[in-house]
This record gives structure tokens, sequence and C-alpha cells, in this order.
């Protein structure tokens, strides 16, 4: 993630479950004084050839952590988006 101010936080994740095309589970084990965590992505099918995005968190977590994890799921979702926009 990078803040508005260009400061970087990085993070080391593993991907713990991916099955093509609807679910994605990535994690991480406690770093940099942020306890362990996993995301689970679920996509589905939608009318009208749309999808729908569901994003679960399971972890440890302070409001500060969940400010800087909103803030770095909205980063990956923009860039999703403009990807989805560029093909």
């Amino acid at each position: 993630m990078v803040d508005g101010e260009g400061n970087e936080y990085p993070s080391e994740m593993t991907i713990r479950e991916l099955v093509e095309p609807e679910r994605l589970a990535f994690g991480w084990d406690a770093q940099r004084g942020i306890g362990a965590g996993e995301i689970i992505v679920v996509l589905s099918e939608l009318d009208g050839g749309r999808t729908q995005l569901d994003s679960h968190f399971a972890g440890d977590s302070t409001p500060e952590m969940m400010s800087m994890m909103e803030a770095g799921t909205n980063q990956q979702l923009d860039k999703l988006a403009a990807l989805l926009q560029g093909s």
C-alpha cells in the first residue's frame, strides 16, 4: 500500500486458496507489529454479464489497522477497475 504522502507499506502475503474463477483466499502472519489475518474474495456472476465482488476479512485488527486496510483495499479496487476499463 502507498498512502497519500507516498509512504510505502510492504506486506508479505501468501495465497492460501484459489478456485478459478470464483474464490481467492490470501493471508499473512504477524509482521511489523501487525497481527495475522486472512482475506477471502468471492466473485459471483450477476445478470447482464456483471460480477459481484465480496471481500471478507478475519484476523487481528485495531481501528488504525482497519483504516489502513480500507485505504489499501480501495487502492486495489481502483487499480482493478482501471485495468478492466482498459480492456
